[in-house]
């Protein structure tokens, strides 16, 4: 899009509240589906810092490696709460011996470079939290898909003990989103728009996923991402959008979980992944 775009020409690509019909029937899931996922897990709670949202869980894993998957949920950085996306974890467990569940602060009583640095403190106190031969696979939503290619970027010092990143319809163009409605809340300033738009990948492998049903900024500005660096891949998920990406892949027989496999063991991805909306 160019910047002489109208903001509702912005906000029907990124309000998905009016774009998806079925919004919050999927906010409503998540909450439920992770009240459930709860109960098949033990959580142990660490706070990374003295904010109330500043901390984050673990559950032992049943996978047979070393990769310590950690989510990071989205909500345009001034949304959602990490206990809500739980459902997607007893998926995950099966990557590595321990899966990771990350909370931040939000926009606007917090500012995007309090997220970044939540978002590796974070990091930090998982790792702390294990064994020095594991490594972090962090998996973020949304803004968290950006935080998490953030905080690398910020902290180069954790790619040491990163084995890769998962992006997860990520929205990486941060002065799209200061002309949208989101900027009421936001109240990005022009260091912020600068300094945290995304315009490479990581230098850590990376895969970004996007819907095919995804509005344009979040499957164009993945798959431009990817091809910046050898070392990332694209990943279509077909048919889903926004909202329920994270069910198809990381519920019922969760189908992205092989992939990832396949994936960390040097395998090649698919350029398209045909799911079935549970």
């Amino acid at each position: 899009m160019s910047t002489t775009d109208t903001k509702t020409d912005v906000d029907n690509l990124l309000r998905f509240s009016a774009i998806l019909p079925d919004f919050t029937d999927w906010l409503d899931r998540m909450a439920a589906d992770s009240a459930l996922a709860a109960r098949t897990l033990s959580f142990s709670r660490r706070a990374y810092g003295p904010a109330p949202r500043q901390w984050v869980e673990t559950a032992p894993g049943n996978g047979v490696g070393a990769v310590v998957p950690v989510m990071l949920h989205g909500g345009y950085w001034r949304a959602l709460r990490a206990e809500n996306h739980r459902f997607t974890l007893p998926a995950l467990a099966g990557l590595g011996p321990v899966v990771g569940n990350l909370e931040y602060r939000l926009m606007p009583g917090a500012r995007m470079d309090d997220l970044v640095s939540d978002v590796a403190a974070g990091l930090r106190a998982v790792l702390a939290s294990i064994d020095t031969h594991h490594t972090l696979l962090p998996i973020g939503h949304s803004a968290g898909a950006h935080l998490a290619l953030a905080a690398l970027e910020a902290h180069p010092d954790l790619a040491a003990r990163i084995t890769g990143i998962v992006s997860i319809s990520g929205v990486f163009d941060l002065d799209l989103v200061s002309r949208s409605f989101l900027q009421e809340e936001l109240c990005l300033d022009a260091t912020e728009i600068a300094r945290f738009t995304l315009t490479e990948a990581p230098a850590v492998r990376t895969l970004f996923l996007a819907g095919s049903r995804e509005t344009a900024p979040f499957r164009d500005r993945a798959w431009a991402l990817a091809a910046t660096r050898n070392m990332a891949r694209a990943l279509r998920i077909t048919p889903c959008h926004h909202m329920n990406i994270l069910h198809a892949t990381l519920t019922a027989t969760a189908p992205l979980v092989p992939v990832l496999s396949d994936w960390l063991a040097g395998q090649d991805v698919p350029e398209n992944l045909e799911v079935i909306i549970p």
